[in-house]
């Protein structure tokens, strides 16, 4: 028979007849493995050699006496029942110990076999089912404790992905914003992706819209031009006089992220840019927020930073066209978050120093690029002292230089 599987009862009294009359006794119980011991000295070795389940002790032993015993049991085995047999009636002892909670029982000498047999049979099976069930809670925490440890694991490791998959994605807008800018030499190297992808990104953290369509405003930012270039165009080209977004650009870049790169919600966010607020708009007339939030936030990021960079418009005009066009163009609410964000005296805040006068501290207030449109260092960085050489060094070499005067846009107060 399995160890596991029995019950085991523990006898403890200096008289060995006793002892021997209720081994006799408890042998008939099925699965059950009986000890003895003629002191507490001898039970407490056999405590802590054997799991017991019931103790039952005798109440007058010579060295310790019984209700010392288990209350020095129960401090040290708790899960074991304890009962006192005693030849001896001492009433307000007995209600003492059992009310707190010291003895399961106490029996009398002489005992009636039959109703030994049911007290012990019911504590056997009472510490069995209290022990199974600590055993149990036991194996559910060191469970549960387990699993939250390889949760949190894998939700560091996620995170850490996540960090490293955003780095990536920053290195590669970065890239793919360069690259358009040499593509399209004939625009002077004024690709607005950069620029346009940081003003979705701070419109949409305004909303509170969550880092997943936060992050997918600025990739829809930088990636929707590259329809245009798959037409050999440049996006600021591809846009005409009232500000619309040639239909066969956003198509272009639909279907080059949709089916080749199989980024379906940014090829539906950039299908849609040219939807207007009021529904008449393409290619679907969609009107208010049947519109998705990436479509909205990029149309009218794109749209201030082409009227204010590429054409040049003053803050006073930027503000007027824009606050003409919302609630028929563009979405009012985003409207009003962006004249919260944009602060209307940009040209107050920032100075424009020439790059040969260029100080350790200073913050770039826009991207410094090369004299082939490639961004060089990105705007909001802070200059130290050994990006001042590779600068200097930019204006002594002949490929995609710098000269001492090329302009430097840095803001006023860290100057």
């Amino acid at each position: 028979m399995n160890n596991a599987s029995l019950y085991r009862l523990l006898l403890v009294d200096d008289e060995p007849n006793i002892l021997n009359a209720l081994k006799r006794l408890f042998d008939e119980l099925p699965k059950t493995q009986v000890f003895t011991a003629e002191s507490a000295v001898a039970g407490t070795a056999l405590l802590r050699k054997h799991r017991i389940d019931v103790l039952i002790s005798d109440e007058k032993m010579p060295q310790v006496e019984g209700h010392r015993f288990v209350e020095w049991v129960k401090d040290r085995y708790p899960e074991t029942l304890r009962i006192i047999l005693t030849g001896h009636s001492d009433t307000n002892a007995m209600r003492l110990a059992v009310n707190r909670g010291d003895v399961y029982r106490y029996l009398f000498k002489p005992w009636d076999d039959n109703e030994l047999l049911v007290v012990v049979r019911n504590a056997l099976e009472h510490s069995r089912t209290s022990r199974e069930r600590e055993e149990l809670v036991t194996e559910l925490t060191q469970l549960v404790d387990r699993r939250t440890a390889e949760l949190n694991k894998a939700l560091s490791q996620l995170e850490a992905k996540q960090q490293s998959t955003e780095e990536s994605l920053n290195n590669t807008f970065a890239f793919l914003d360069s690259v358009i800018a040499m593509i399209n030499r004939e625009t002077g190297g004024r690709t607005m992706s950069r620029r346009v992808s940081q003003l979705a990104r701070r419109l949409a953290e305004d909303r509170d819209a969550g880092a997943s369509h936060v992050r997918l405003c600025e990739m829809a930012a930088y990636f929707f031009p590259l329809g245009a270039l798959s037409l050999d165009i440049s996006i600021e080209d591809a846009t005409d006089e009232e500000g619309e977004i040639s239909s066969e650009v956003l198509q272009a870049g639909e279907h080059l992220l949709g089916s080749t790169l199989n980024l379906p919600e940014l090829a539906h966010g950039i299908r849609h840019l040219s939807e207007h607020w009021d529904g008449t708009g393409t290619p679907d007339r969609l009107a208010g927020s049947e519109i998705p939030f990436i479509s909205r936030t990029v149309r009218i990021a794109f749209d201030y930073i082409v009227t204010k960079e590429v054409k040049k418009t003053d803050h006073a005009s930027v503000r007027k066209t824009l606050s003409a066009r919302s609630g028929t163009v563009y979405d009012p609410t985003l409207v009003a978050r962006l004249f919260d964000l944009l602060s209307w005296d940009d040209a107050a805040s920032v100075r424009e120093v020439p790059a040969g006068r260029l100080v350790a501290g200073m913050v770039l207030a826009h991207d410094l690029k090369l004299d082939n449109g490639m961004t060089y260092i990105t705007a909001g960085t802070t200059i130290t002292r050994e990006m001042i050489t590779s600068i200097l060094n930019r204006i002594e070499t002949s490929l995609f230089p710098l000269t001492e005067e090329s302009p430097v846009h840095v803001f006023r107060e860290n100057l």
